[in-house]
């Protein structure tokens, strides 16, 4: 896992009838805490803002066609720099 981009969409805290919100967001830090577990630093202040712990944003890394679909990854926290953090098991293709 290496620092870089990462495009996620966010569903707003508490739902609502607000649409969906699709950034372009760096990777701030990436640290293996136990083999195979990932915790992923975005950068996204406009997600940070609005989401809380346990919800979803769905992540598509790079800009090639593989994977095809993003990957829904929980939210684990967040702070007051506008980051979101992502913790992960990677399995497969897509977490890898």
């Amino acid at each position: 896992m290496s620092a870089g981009r990462a495009e996620g969409r966010s569903l707003p805290a508490g739902g609502g009838p607000d649409r969906p919100l699709r950034t372009a967001s760096r990777v701030r830090s990436a640290s293996e805490l136990v083999p195979r577990a990932w915790l992923l630093w975005l950068e996204a202040p406009e997600i940070a803002g609005r989401a809380r712990p346990g919800q979803f944003v769905m992540v598509r890394c790079g800009d090639g066609p593989e994977p095809l679909l993003r990957r829904p990854l929980s939210i684990h926290g967040t702070d007051s720099r506008g980051g979101v953090a992502l913790l992960f098991e990677t399995v497969g293709q897509g977490t890898a």
